[in-house]
């Protein structure tokens, strides 16, 4: 649903439009024209879905995994405010809601939602050169046939100054609307950006909470238990990591700098492979850090556990379970053993 607004504020937003097409492009009456064919039935529906925007935003919001983090809201309500009525932004790709509620935003789609100001492609916008403040893309690029054109077209409609605003997926789980191509790490942004000049970036969504499980390849450390003893020779050995902190940081670039937390930990460790329920929440970084034994991690497995998991980490089909497992007699596997050294659960 379009937030109510004022004849005059409808009037100002229809002259601002205006003066950014090219000549003799009149901009789409919003309700015309169909929605893009979807590919199944589930597209279909939410496709259907989109023309009641509120309920769609929040359907959104309950179903998904993906939360953003406080440190993407601040930055958003940081980034806008320098943005009043009289700038020209685009929220390119915008569906049927307003970013962030602003209706004075020209909302561009190749869809023609009740809320979209504007019919086109993101990718060739009947627009002149320099006329937009802002460009924004918001969970967009990924369902483009050609991003890079995109970023290119946005280039162009910028003035000198002009600021452009995405947030893309990186391990997001695929999202047909109706169509879904491109997920990008740190590295992959800044070739899509390259030429521009990168203000800030972070981790905008991602797990409220993950587990982290490690492995040591000293697979037969149930035979080296039995020979040496538990606690008398692991304690006391470099065979495994014995003391160690695991640590996540939501400013870090390259995970040496920036501030770090310490989510959990562990002392007097004796087994090879261990598991650890984590808060992730706004984290982007995580690592352990060993002050005592050492070892050779050769796996690092992380779970997204934001919809809630238990305690135990032996997942059929991982490496990391299997060689555990391979490694430690049957009658090993039993709740009788001392749950210090149990290779089958761990407790935070």
């Amino acid at each position: 649903m379009k937030p109510a607004r004022t004849p005059k504020e409808a009037a100002d937003k229809r002259a601002k439009l205006e003066r950014c097409l090219r000549p003799g492009f009149a901009a789409e009456p919003r309700g015309a024209g169909q929605p893009l064919p979807s590919e199944s039935l589930l597209t279909a529906l939410q496709e259907r879905l989109k023309e009641y925007g509120t309920l769609y935003d929040w359907l959104v919001v309950c179903c998904s995994t993906v939360l953003s983090s406080r440190r993407y809201r601040a930055a958003v309500k940081t980034l806008l405010r320098t943005y009043g009525e009289d700038s020209v932004v685009l929220n390119l790709g915008s569906g049927p809601h307003h970013f962030e509620g602003r209706s004075d935003f020209i909302n561009v789609d190749v869809s023609s939602y009740n809320t979209v100001d504007l019919v086109a492609d993101a990718a060739s916008l009947p627009m002149l050169n320099a006329c937009a403040d802002l460009a924004v893309l918001e969970a967009v690029l990924e369902h483009v046939p050609d991003p890079v054109k995109v970023v290119a077209e946005c280039r162009r409609v910028l003035k000198p100054g002009g600021r452009l605003f995405i947030f893309v997926p990186f391990m997001q789980p695929g999202h047909q609307a109706p169509s879904d191509y491109y997920r990008w790490n740190s590295a992959g942004v800044e070739k899509l950006l390259d030429g521009w000049t990168i203000e800030d970036r972070g981790v905008g969504a991602g797990p409220t909470s993950v587990f982290f499980n490690w492995n040591d390849p000293c697979y037969s450390w149930s035979d080296t238990l039995d020979k040496k003893g538990a606690i008398n020779y692991c304690a006391s050995s470099t065979v495994v990591p014995v003391n160690y902190d695991i640590l996540t940081s939501t400013n870090s670039t390259n995970g040496s700098d920036g501030s770090w937390a310490k989510v959990d930990s562990a002392r007097g460790n004796t087994v090879s492979a261990r598991g650890h329920l984590i808060s992730f929440s706004g984290a982007s970084w995580v690592k352990m850090s060993i002050t005592t034994g050492s070892g050779s991690l050769d796996e690092i497995e992380v779970f997204d556990c934001s919809k809630g998991a238990g305690d135990i980490w032996f997942f059929p089909g991982s490496s990391i379970s299997a060689n555990t497992y391979k490694a430690t007699p049957r009658r090993r596997i039993s709740p009788r053993w001392s749950p210090p050294c149990t290779p089958v659960s761990t407790r935070r």
